[in-house]
């Protein structure tokens, strides 16, 4: 499978890192002042009518995977008690490097036999608690990458529930922390004007009205990338709402409820509840892609929510 890989730099701190129904808004509103609202509604028609034009990832920190949610350590007996530590620990991982998930994508069951030895023998390092790498990447993670704090706000109004408090988590990146969006395009026809659109975004925000002056991001790099899946699981790299054509008892995945009411720091926006496929769900399915673009009127106005997860 080939992709379409962006790089980007953010540009301050972050109430989250994006995910891809936030990288899709985003996108349609560059594609609307780019190529206008007649091109948009065309593409958005084509994804209401289950030909979509691309499929956005979430972000991801540079050159890291979600832990593919199948992956589990086979029954070893007789450990020693730092291996043990050591299992223990792979437990808490949520991310691994490129070079591992193109090992774990090569032969899936050679690689769930033999990671946890080179675990042991230091061949992969587990850093920061949550991202496996590989032992000539160890480096790159010497210093903490993200860091959290919780931050207090007044919503802007006039009224006292319109003042009310509202608690943003800030994530602050170190120098040098880049993120990866991933994109599978469907019409060739409109490569080129995907690949224009996204390599020139800069200075852009990415996210919902109560992280308005967070969440910017310039694009600093584009390449084409191939991964070669050669299992019958691949791995969701998205928010993916449920599929009938996924084999759901050979799967493993996580699922969340995703709430129905938006807070924006001018209204709020009420919208379907939807039970959507979480970034790491080991899918079984033949198809590049899962999921749907839902289509609803609010408040006489159509939205479109993308709930469309890239495989691979």
């Amino acid at each position: 499978m080939k992709l379409l890989a962006f790089k980007f730099k953010p540009l301050g701190r972050l109430t989250k890192i994006p995910d891809s129904q936030s990288v899709f808004g985003m996108l349609c509103y560059a594609i609307l002042e780019k190529f206008g609202e007649e091109k948009l509604s065309q593409i958005l028609n084509r994804f209401a009518n289950n030909n979509p034009d691309f499929i956005v990832s979430s972000f991801f920190l540079h050159n890291l995977f979600p832990y593919p949610m199948e992956i589990t350590m086979p029954y070893q007996p007789n450990l020693t008690p730092e291996h043990t530590i050591k299992l223990k620990e792979l437990k808490k991982v949520r991310y691994i490097s490129k070079d591992i998930f193109k090992a774990y994508l090569q032969d899936k069951n050679e690689f769930i036999n033999t990671y946890s030895e080179k675990v042991f023998i230091g061949e992969y390092v587990i850093v920061q608690k949550e991202y496996l790498v590989t032992k000539e990447e160890q480096s790159q993670f010497s210093e903490q990458l993200l860091k959290k704090e919780i931050q207090i706000r007044n919503l802007v109004g006039e009224t006292k529930e319109d003042k009310q408090l509202f608690y943003n988590e800030l994530i602050y990146c170190r120098d040098g922390v880049y993120f990866d969006l991933y994109v599978l395009v469907l019409n060739q026809d409109i490569k080129e004007d995907i690949i224009e659109l996204i390599s020139s975004l800069q200075y852009v925000s990415i996210g919902g009205g109560k992280s308005i002056g967070y969440n910017m991001f310039s694009c600093v790099e584009f390449e084409e990338i191939e991964f070669v899946n050669n299992n019958q699981t691949k791995t969701l790299l998205s928010i993916a709402s449920l599929d009938q054509d996924i084999q759901y008892d050979e799967s493993a995945y996580r699922i969340e409820t995703l709430h129905n009411k938006i807070n924006n720091a001018i209204h709020q926006v009420y919208k379907n509840t939807q039970t959507v496929l979480l970034e790491g769900s080991s899918i079984v399915t033949n198809k590049p892609f899962m999921g749907s673009i839902l289509k609803e009127e609010i408040d006489d106005q159509v939205r479109y929510s993308n709930y469309l997860g890239l495989l691979v």
